[in-house]
């Protein structure tokens, strides 16, 4: 780990979430897509049995992203420095703590997927730029780093091994 990463840590950050547009025209056009290609399949003269069995594969493909991007969670996302925790999303809308771990799993500069393996089940986030542009590199460097209590652990390495160098000279 950087000297520089356990000195300056992430900072706190309360970032605001919403359904993403973007998420679900990109859904929207991919269902669309595969749609168009098992109808022109069809009209090409597949079988009928083969054709509806692929229909029907497509339909509960299309049924689960619906449902998928119905069910993202609306909130906040908040990191304390320490864990990772959904604000508003809850029936309650109480707290609904992540764990210390996220798990970055696409990375568009100005959009990120995220999610929460410690979290049952795991919570998956798409988070945009666009939502709150003066807070998202603040998000951005909390996603990127590990949590207070192991940078503190670093830190205190670090300066053990600043003080044994300096008395070293």
């Amino acid at each position: 780990m950087a000297a520089g990463t356990a000195r300056f840590p992430a900072p706190a950050v309360h970032y605001p979430l919403r359904r993403s547009t973007v998420l679900g025209l990109a859904l929207a056009l991919l269902q669309g897509t595969s749609l168009f290609v098992l109808l022109a399949w069809w009209n090409a003269g597949a079988q009928p049995s083969a054709a509806l069995a692929a229909l029907l594969l497509w339909a509960l493909a299309a049924g689960l992203s619906v449902r998928f991007f119905v069910r993202l969670p609306a909130g906040a996302l908040v990191w304390d420095g320490q864990a990772w925790e959904l604000h508003g999303a809850g029936d309650a809308g109480e707290p609904r703590p992540l764990g210390r771990a996220v798990v970055l799993q696409l990375d568009l500069q100005r959009w990120m997927a995220v999610s929460f393996p410690e979290a049952r089940p795991t919570v998956w986030l798409f988070v945009q730029r666009s939502e709150d542009a003066v807070r998202w590199l603040d998000l951005r460097r909390a996603v990127y780093s590990p949590a207070t209590a192991s940078l503190s652990e670093a830190a205190a390495q670090d300066v053990a091994d600043a003080t044994l160098a300096d008395r070293r000279l």
